[in-house]
């Protein structure tokens, strides 16, 4: 049987910042206008109408020309469409218009890594390092990156630092123990995997690494123990769910 050896989650796409300044609210600077486009944009948007979203987002743009948080959920928009040409355009808006604006950075990251551009998403959020060192989420698809590219000790390093920024996220802690199953350091990356169900008990795929790694290992019965975890978690329609419990069932079999 084939074995899930899973690596560090892919680079977030975030949507987070618009709590700064919610578009459904009147004020942040907005006329009434612009913000009875951008409610209309976001309605659009949770009804997965897009196209009216973006014309919604267009004509707030037309009004105030200069919203660096109307450009983001605009590119968010395109990118959701995977029309990143465009998604680009709007995400480097954002950031001329706000300098500051670290989540268009992260995003416009993502998306050149999506693309294929994996330096350039690189460059992207080193850029955001400048402007704030202690952006957690920078730090986290830069480690990715990083591992992506075999650049483990420096993926190491952004983890650590996105560990002392949110210490009860189990993520970067089950990004770290991918690492370190990559670099053959396999004590490292159990405690790293156990650190993570600590922050969160319910968080299946850092059961599914610990499970295939003492399944390598021989040990059948802590492999038998986390498969069972990864069961009990994992969601039900997920394949992989229904692997871990075929091994489950094979390894109390012996």
């Amino acid at each position: 049987m084939k074995l899930h050896r899973a690596i560090p989650y892919n680079l977030l796409l975030l949507i987070t910042l618009v709590l700064l300044c919610s578009l459904i609210e009147i004020g942040c600077g907005r006329t009434n206008d612009v913000n009875r486009y951008l409610e209309n944009a976001g309605r659009y948007e949770q009804k997965s109408q897009y196209q009216k979203a973006i014309q919604a987002y267009q004509k707030a743009l037309e009004k105030n020309p200069h919203d660096a948080v109307t450009y983001y959920r605009l590119g968010y928009v395109y990118h959701s469409l995977s029309d990143f040409s465009k998604a680009e355009g709007a995400y480097l808006k954002a950031i001329d218009n706000d300098r500051s604006f670290i989540d268009a950075y992260v995003n416009l990251s993502t998306l050149y890594h999506q693309d294929g551009w994996v330096r350039k998403g690189q460059r992207i959020l080193e850029d955001a390092l400048q402007i704030d060192p202690r952006a957690y989420y920078v730090h986290l698809n830069l480690g990715q990156i990083l591992y992506e590219v075999e650049e483990f000790d420096e993926a190491i390093e952004h983890y650590e630092t996105a560990i002392k920024l949110q210490q009860n996220s189990p993520l970067p802690y089950y990004n770290l123990g991918a690492v370190y199953l990559k670099k053959g350091d396999t004590e490292k990356a159990i405690e790293s995997l156990e650190k993570a169900i600590v922050q969160d008990p319910s968080f299946h795929d850092a059961y599914n690494l610990l499970a295939v790694i003492y399944d390598e290992e021989g040990d059948s019965e802590a492999a038998a123990r986390y498969w069972k975890k990864r069961t009990i978690y994992g969601d039900k329609r997920d394949p992989m769910t229904h692997m871990a419990r075929k091994r489950y069932r094979m390894l109390v079999k012996r």
